[in-house]
C-alpha cells in the first residue's frame, strides 16, 4: 500500500481539526521523475483532486525541482485569500473562526 491510499484519512484529520470543510490543500504527486515505477495513474490522482472542492493537483520531482516552487505558491495563494475574506469579515468574529491555514498532502506518484 503507497501513500495515495492514506491521503483521505489525513484529509478529514485536517477538516476535523480545523472545524472546516473548505480548506486551502493542494495535492501533491511526488517522485514524478521516476515514471518507470509510478503507482498511480496521474488521471486518478487529478480526479481525486477535484473531488475535493476541485483542489488542485501537482506532479513534482524534488531531484529536478519541478512544480515545487508552484506548490508552495499556490497553498499560499490560496491561504491568502482565505485570510482576506476573514479580513474582510471582521466585523463578524463568529465567521472569522471558520477560516484557517492549510495544507499540501503529498504522495509518491
Amino acid at each position: 500500500m503507497n501513500s495515495f491510499y492514506e491521503l483521505a484519512e489525513l484529509r478529514e484529520q485536517i477538516i476535523r481539526i480545523k472545524e472546516d470543510e473548505d480548506i486551502p490543500l493542494v495535492v501533491v504527486g511526488n517522485k514524478s521523475d521516476m515514471e518507470d515505477d509510478r503507482a498511480v495513474p496521474r488521471a486518478r490522482a487529478f480526479q481525486l483532486a477535484q473531488s475535493w472542492g476541485q483542489k488542485p493537483y501537482f506532479e513534482t520531482s524534488a531531484r529536478r525541482r519541478t512544480n515545487v516552487d508552484e506548490v508552495f505558491l499556490n497553498l499560499c495563494r490560496q491561504i491568502l485569500q482565505k485570510d482576506n475574506a476573514r479580513t474582510q469579515l471582521e466585523g463578524r468574529p463568529e465567521l472569522i473562526d471558520m477560516i484557517g491555514a492549510g495544507a499540501a498532502i503529498v504522495t509518491d506518484v
